[in-house]
């Protein structure tokens, strides 16, 4: 079998039969995640269960390793380690089963990990920092090293104006004042970081099947704020991606920017944000334009090049 990227993870040992099926529903809603990632289960013991990648899957890999971040009650931990595995299931479901070091690796790891911990070798780490990076974690400690999220604090605030709806024309029917007001409440939840008034008018607005593009930025944003860098940025970049209109894509621009910047790609942001300003300009958009050219002055002075931040605040203030 060919090498393999290898994520196994633990669970607290259930106390009694009520925390055992606690335990097993969690398990098995993270195999049925693991499937939809396209893992492979190789391995099931009472403590530990296991899945494989090819190498080239590392995104899914680590992003289905990292949503152990995601649950609150920290029940889960997991760890990663890369290498050749040995088949020992022969047909049928059995197939997938496997042995070798890397199993042994992973499955140590996750042991010597903490509930809702991810843990890697040196070796892991040495050979995808740069791909660690992208995805927005970095490696932390000597031996055992834990994935954390790029700090967020490099990376400033993002403009108020970025969850907006897009410009109404003059006399705008209650549909768009009502989203409008949705999304100034959107802007309110998420520089508070409240995640779960987030979600809650991101499902309002799915409710009604309009304005796709405000929800995929809220929802990209609300998975940042979660900690789902990888999420995160792969829906804002599908977004941005996705929208023709100048306007439009000079929001979608942006916000895939702010989230670029909060995950430490300070270089790829501002190419992002610049793009979103001359979109911004085509589209004669003001508000647009002011947002921009806000952000890559905050983007600026986060960087230490205070006399470009004051240029671009001057721009923003004429803008505005």
């Amino acid at each position: 079998m060919p090498p393999r990227v290898v994520i196994s993870f633990r669970g607290a040992v259930p106390a009694d039969a009520e925390g055992g099926e606690r335990y097993l529903a969690r398990a098995l809603a993270m195999k049925q995640r693991a499937e939809a990632h396209g893992a492979t289960l190789c391995a099931w013991s009472a403590w530990t269960f296991s899945f494989c990648f090819e190498p080239d899957e590392l995104e899914e890999a680590v992003t289905l390793a990292t949503s152990v971040f995601e649950d609150d009650s920290a029940s889960l931990c997991a760890g990663i380690s890369e290498g050749e595995l040995r088949a020992v299931g022969e047909r049928g479901t059995l197939a997938g089963l496997a042995w070798g070091l890397p199993l042994v690796s992973a499955v140590a790891l996750s042991r010597a990990a903490r509930g809702g911990e991810v843990l890697i070798d040196e070796p892991f780490s040495a050979a995808h920092r740069d791909a660690l990076a992208a995805l927005g974690l970095r490696a932390q400690g000597d031996h055992l090293k834990r994935l954390v999220p790029l700090s967020p604090s490099v990376a400033p605030e993002p403009p108020p104006s970025l969850l907006g709806a897009e410009p109404e024309p003059p006399h705008a029917p209650t549909s768009l004042r009502t989203v409008d007001l949705v999304g100034e409440s959107a802007k309110r939840a998420l520089l508070q970081g409240d995640v779960p008034a987030l979600e809650r008018l991101i499902a309002e607005l799915q409710g009604t099947g309009e304005h796709v593009e405000l929800v995929e930025r809220m929802s990209g944003f609300a998975a940042l704020r979660r900690g789902a860098t990888a999420d995160a940025l792969r829906r804002l970049r599908a977004a941005a991606e996705a929208v023709k209109q100048p306007a439009q894509r000079a929001r979608a621009r942006l916000a895939y920017g702010v989230a670029l910047a909060s995950a430490g790609r300070t270089e790829s942001a501002l190419l992002e944000v610049l793009e979103a300003l001359a979109r911004a300009r085509e589209a004669e958009d003001s508000n647009g334009e002011h947002a921009c050219a806000l952000f890559l002055a905050r983007l600026s002075a986060a960087g230490g090049h205070p006399e470009a931040a004051s240029v671009w605040a001057r721009l923003a203030a004429r803008a505005g």
